[in-house]
């Protein structure tokens, strides 16, 4: 006889899809198996929608109702997103499997008058459910908002609770509001893994097409909005005695993700753990490499900055004596001019670096689709007016197109019809991507004598770009320590075949652990 497992979760469309979700990967593992959604409508959390989560008072505001399910054996399984669930589980119910993540990021949708509003210096609205939101998003959108006024933009944000749906449909003015004092929304902060697994789900999908037509995406970068511990996670969850479950749900969990929101969780825990918390932590792949970047930034609940950042690496130990900077030396040694290029046409546009997108030389149109390689970069774009989605937080574009750039709620075009704006002699390094490359500017090399001279003596090198690294590479000991950050250059300097080469989310965080 084919064996049945009833899951228990709750009733809302998001929930259901990852129960769905979950449901076809356990199918996947054994055919033969049935399952049973038992659907749950008493959840504290969905009950209650206008009360702000931090002020419930209760523990477990989503969960509570299905943990006693499964805590009688009236469910087999629970499947939780996993950020929902306390830090302590009650009786033996434990999390066994967590399977791939969806992306962790926040992202904000905003209503399509938003560039008219930032124009007329208008108090751009922003509709959010936490504290960490309402901490981290202000001082983010004052600098990533295209500056077109004639200050920067004033950001305010309110408290909204609901489903995804319902709050689309009230930044849509298609559902009342509830707020005080506010009449209307400008941009709603959610959770952007709760939009892509609702786009994905063939139940949600038709609705969802239609509640995202005209709106604005901005993905925030995780490293100055990192989302909540264990984000994007699901948690599936049975009790602790429950042998003939464990092999199958095993067989789903994925060790790397596990792994991941042990470390975010645990700063959950060290600061005493809740939804009241004013802080997020994510721990981000540093591109190529296989190393971690623990990303905490916010305020613990006395208000205290816990900000950091956490290389987790194998790196203790080096020495950086005789170091050689090359940030200190990048005006020395190029110079930048601007050359003819053809229109650039398409949706879609990465900016590997500010300098590509000359104010006289080069110009986007309103409908395309800019993304960037960093922060930095999105900044100095926003300054120039420019609307920028989203960007690489520095780690590289190939990571960025295995991860969020194939996201099929996003809509973006496929790699071909990308255009990469960069300088002439990067264009060949851009090749495998099947991108429209365009070299809008070009590194003309300065004699500068005293950085050669600097870089002879060097045990230690610090290369701020590959093209740096092309230019003065004959005049670097053969014994030295390479450096470099994990973007588009540890890529090229890796294929190289440097002995000694250190991939570094920062110089300042390597210089912190050789102390």
């Amino acid at each position: 006889m084919a064996k049945t497992i009833k899951i228990g979760t709750r009733t809302s469309a998001l929930a259901m899809a990852q129960t769905r979700e979950v449901a076809s990967l356990l199918k996947s593992k054994n055919p033969t198996l049935n399952i049973e959604i038992v659907g749950v409508k008493n959840v504290t959390g969905d009950v209650d929608k206008k009360t702000p989560l931090q002020a419930l008072g209760t523990i477990g505001v989503f969960t509570k109702e299905i943990d006693e399910m499964v805590l009688n054996g009236d469910v087999d399984i629970a499947v939780h997103s996993l950020k929902d669930i306390g830090t302590q589980r009650p009786g033996t119910l434990q999390t066994i499997a967590i399977p791939e993540r969806v992306q962790p990021h926040d992202c904000i949708l905003f209503n399509d008058d938003i560039l008219d509003k930032i124009k007329h210096d208008e108090e751009i609205i922003i509709g959010a459910s936490s504290p960490r939101r309402i901490e981290l998003v202000p001082p983010f959108l004052e600098k990533a908002l295209p500056q077109l006024g004639t200050k920067k933009p004033k950001i305010k944000v309110v408290p909204i609770r609901g489903n995804v749906p319902s709050r689309i449909e009230k930044l849509k003015g298609q559902r009342e509001l509830n707020v005080t004092d506010v009449d209307h929304l400008d941009g709603i902060c959610i959770a952007f893994a709760g939009v892509s697994r609702l786009f994905n789900d063939e139940n949600s999908r038709d609705e969802m097409q239609t509640l995202l037509k005209g709106l604005r995406w901005m993905i925030l970068p995780l490293s100055q909005c990192p989302g909540a511990p264990g984000q994007g996670a699901l948690a599936i969850e049975a009790l602790e005695g429950r042998d003939d479950l464990r092999d199958l749900l095993l067989s789903i969990n994925k060790r790397a993700v596990q792994k991941d929101v042990l470390l975010e969780r645990n700063i959950l825990i060290e600061h005493g753990g809740g939804c009241h918390q004013a802080f997020g932590v994510t721990a981000i792949k540093m591109g190529i490499t296989d190393d971690r970047l623990l990303v905490i930034k916010g305020k613990d609940k006395q208000g205290n900055d816990i900000s950091e950042n956490r290389w987790l690496s194998h790196c203790e130990g080096i020495s950086l004596d005789k170091l050689w900077n090359g940030h200190d030396w990048r005006n020395d040694l190029f110079e930048t001019d601007y050359i003819e290029h053809p229109p650039i046409k398409g949706d879609a546009v990465f900016v590997s670096n500010a300098r590509a997108l000359d104010d006289g030389n080069t110009n986007l149109d309103d409908h395309q689709r800019i993304w960037t390689a960093g922060v930095k970069s999105w900044y100095k774009l926003a300054a120039k007016g420019y609307w920028v989605e989203g960007c690489a937080d520095s780690m590289g574009y190939d990571l960025l197109i295995r991860t969020l750039l194939n996201e099929p709620v996003l809509g973006l075009p496929t790699c071909d019809a990308w255009n990469v704006l960069t300088h002439a002699d990067a264009c060949e390094h851009w090749e495998h991507t099947n991108n429209n490359v365009i070299s809008t500017y070009k590194l003309q090399e300065k004699d500068c004598q005293k950085a050669i001279d600097s870089l002879k003596q060097a045990e230690n090198i610090f290369w701020s770009s590959y093209s740096q690294y092309q230019a003065l590479k004959e005049f670097a000991p053969a014994n030295a320590t390479h450096i470099c950050g994990p973007g588009k250059t540890a890529e090229l300097l890796r294929k190289e075949g440097l002995k000694n080469l250190v991939i570094t989310p920062s110089l300042e965080m390597l210089k912190e652990i050789s102390k």
